[in-house]
């Protein structure tokens, strides 16, 4: 029925500019701390690299001269420096330890990301809610929601393992000791992404999710 479609749509219309004026709470504190620690973390990779390639690279984000001098020196030759390559050779017992940790610095700080959280403190209203962060039907095809300004719909998950400790982790970043205390303060700062929405006081924050809803909505239309 055209009608009750357009009905159904009107309200989920509504609810959308609801949800968006409403918008959420984040953890100011926690965004501003990451950031630095990201900062802190990349000098100590950049003064790493420098000292270990004998200045022939300077920051881990040279990719180019990186790869030229593992050659020259260790006669490692790679045809990228994307994540699975790097951590595919890493497992290599053949490969020189000073390599790997090349390779381990170089792919900590591809992870550290300052893009999400910049974005954060960048859109986020006067009393700490980030508001806009839905389209309604921004994805044509489908007419389903589109993040927008921070992504809401693109935050990395967590394993069980990371998803249990990540309370001491944004506690340590948020303390000033993150790149002191974590193993890898890169990916902690990433997983902690997830912790910037926070509850107001005296409500909490409850996570659902369908379980594969698009396989069984595809199941019943066929």
């Amino acid at each position: 029925n055209p009608q009750s479609n357009t009905e159904v749509g009107a309200r989920l219309w509504q609810l959308d500019q609801t949800i968006n004026r409403r918008g959420f709470k984040v953890d100011l504190d926690l965004a501003t701390s990451a950031l630095a620690m990201i900062d802190r973390v990349k000098v100590i990779h950049d003064d790493y690299i420098e000292e270990t390639t004998f200045g022939e690279v300077q920051t881990a984000g040279q990719r180019d001269a990186l790869l030229k001098h593992l050659l020259d020196y260790y006669g490692v030759t790679l045809p990228d420096m994307q994540k699975g390559t790097l951590e595919r050779r890493m497992d290599d017992p053949d490969l020189p330890g000073v390599v790997k940790e090349l390779l381990s610095v170089r792919l900590d700080a591809a992870m550290a990301s300052t893009s999400k959280y910049k974005a954060l403190l960048r859109s986020v209203s006067s009393d700490g809610r980030l508001r806009g962060t839905l389209q309604f039907c921004g994805a044509v095809r489908s007419a389903r929601w589109a993040g927008r300004l921070w992504q809401p719909h693109n935050l990395i998950r967590p394993t069980d393992d990371e998803a249990a400790a990540v309370d001491g982790w944004i506690e340590a970043i948020k303390s000033g000791i993150g790149e002191l205390v974590l193993r890898n303060p890169s990916r902690a700062a990433a997983v902690a992404l997830r912790g910037s929405i926070v509850a107001d006081e005296g409500r909490k924050l409850v996570a659902a999710d369908m379980s594969n809803i698009e396989g069984r909505m595809l199941a019943w239309l066929a």
